[in-house]
């Protein structure tokens, strides 16, 4: 990045600047589009310009408790050269610089974004808030002044916001959104808000315990500014350097928020001033310090999750971690004093901050127990003689058993909900199991009426058989008789069956004639007549 004003607020020499900042691309006539963020040190503003835009600013750095001089304010551009990107390092500065620069990149700036830890929303006496004041008061002595000004797109990043608890997104944009307008308000009464601003609020997780999802925001957001022009200055690219040392010489003199110049400024106040902005620097490093040694054991155990391994431990390891962050950032400030408002401030981000972390591990811990209880309930009602209520039981046992090594009290974890939904999902699948084996049942009983019925078509037809054999009700008596004349081959047969009468006479060669004696049928009895008697009963 090139420095355009340095941290005593001296403004670059000469016009090089702008053509170091574009990377020697020759400026034309088209507007530049000016895209500035402001917060505090350490802040993650150049994270932010580095994922929304592409851009390859350093991060800052703070070893050992000592700062390393940032400029005032710094440039660059965007990957495809697109816009020039501000950066307004607030606390760098001493607070009448800071607010000249802000004052300086407001009248550029065609966007503005304003870095805002969440966990300095609604303290009115944050950087943030000294930087937007600035913004607003300028903005508004224009429109006073000369009852217009260009209008700006102002952006409200709120920095390390859970995105899944809906309620605290919506007080956070509803407190900015009303302390932006108290401010407008006291600022002037020559007209609302939306005439010298376009004000969103705009929510990005941590950049480092949820780095995937900030990338992913902050580069929609980039997207958004750079292909929307809603708001413009409309200054022209080839005349953009001129017109930026114009405003920054003919800008307000160094002043504070009451008007007062630097040079009036006693010895007692510059030390006020400077001592706060030490205590600033001191807790800055000491936070950077404890959140670097709790993530480093936060991703020891993410590792150890990832492969399906339930953290046995969690509980009394998420204690440790959170406790000895804390101790670490107190040493680090131990300097201080203990009423100091950014200490405070600090500590309860930091706590915020590792907490949330913790709190994914805990979910995530949860849920692996949950399923290892789920299937082993699974397995013990496999069999067709197990019981469901046992099972159940002993899934749940299970469960509280493993839940309760990974509650950390003083976080104020609970597994209820979690144990709420495994004993549903036990009961939904004992129903479906009770559904499935009274189809079964209801399957094999409809079988066996259905082989009753064959059993029972099968008598009949035999009865049927046994009715036509015998020869049924209409004639029980069978009887035949036949006769064949001596000598002769005519023969006579006369039958009786159900209950009908047959006669049959036929002449049939007698084949078997050489085998009879003088007399006829030797076996046969008298008359050569042959009976047959059948009766049922």
């Amino acid at each position: 990045a090139t420095v355009v004003v340095d941290a005593n607020g001296t403004f670059a020499d000469g016009d090089a600047w702008f053509a170091e900042a574009r990377g020697g691309a020759a400026p034309g006539e088209d507007a530049q589009l000016v895209i500035a963020i402001a917060g505090s040190e350490v802040s993650g503003k150049s994270t932010l310009l580095n994922a929304a835009f592409g851009a390859a600013l350093q991060t800052s750095q703070i070893v050992g408790n000592v700062r390393a001089q940032n400029a005032g304010v710094a440039a660059c551009t965007d990957e495809s050269n697109t816009a020039l990107l501000f950066e307004l390092n607030a606390a760098a500065l001493d607070p009448p610089v800071n607010i000249h620069c802000a004052k300086f990149v407001g009248a550029l700036a065609d966007v503005v974004i304003v870095n805002i830890p969440v966990t300095d929303v609604g303290h009115l006496d944050a950087v943030y808030a000294r930087t937007l004041q600035a913004l607003l008061k300028d903005a508004a002595a224009l429109l006073e002044s000369d009852g217009a000004c260009g209008k700006t797109r102002l952006v409200l990043a709120v920095r390390d916001v859970d995105l899944d608890n809906s309620q605290e997104l919506d007080e956070v944009t509803a407190l900015l959104v009303d302390d932006t307008k108290r401010m407008w308000a006291q600022a002037t009464s020559a007209g609302e808000l939306e005439v010298a601003f376009n004000l969103e609020v705009v929510a990005l997780p941590h950049a480092r315990f949820e780095k995937e999802s900030f990338e992913q925001r902050a580069k929609k957001l980039g997207e958004k500014l750079l292909s929307t022009s809603e708001c413009s200055k409309g200054i022209p690219a080839d005349s953009f350097a001129v017109f930026a040392r114009d405003t920054w010489e003919n800008s307000t003199d160094f002043s504070d928020d009451d008007g007062a110049t630097e040079a009036s400024r006693d010895d007692g106040t510059r030390s006020v001033r400077k001592s706060s902005v030490s205590a600033i620097e001191t807790a800055e490093a000491a936070f950077s310090a404890a959140l670097d040694s709790a993530e480093g054991r936060i991703s020891e155990l993410k590792s150890e999750q990832a492969s399906g391994t339930v953290l046995s431990t969690l509980g009394s390891d998420a204690e440790s971690i959170l406790q000895s962050a804390l101790d670490k950032f107190a040493e680090g400030t131990a300097s201080l004093d203990e009423n100091e408002d950014v200490v405070s401030r600090r500590e309860s981000e930091l706590r915020t901050l590792i907490s949330s972390a913790l709190g994914v591990l805990f979910t995530k811990n949860l849920q692996l127990i949950r399923e290892a209880a789920f299937t082993q309930y699974k397995g013990a009602i496999s069999a067709d003689d197990s019981s469901t209520d046992y099972a159940f039981f002993s899934a749940d046992d299970s469960f509280v058993k493993l839940a309760k090594t990974s509650v950390a009290d003083s976080l104020g974890w609970t597994y209820e909900t979690q144990r709420s939904e495994l004993q549903s999902a036990m009961k939904e699948l004992a129903a479906q199991r009770k559904r499935f084996v009274s189809a079964r049942l209801a399957g094999a009983a409809q079988q066996q009426n259905q082989m009753h019925f064959l059993q029972m078509q099968q008598s009949q037809l035999q009865a049927v058989q046994h009715h036509a054999y015998s020869g049924g009700a209409d004639g029980q008596l069978n009887v035949g008789a036949a006769y064949r004349p001596t000598d002769t081959n005519l023969n006579i047969s006369v039958g009786y069956q159900q209950g009908r009468t047959n006669v049959q006479i036929s002449v049939v060669p007698d084949e078997y004639a050489s085998y009879l004696g003088p007399n006829g049928f030797s076996a046969v009895g008298p008359a050569n007549l042959g009976l047959s008697f059948n009766a049922s009963i």
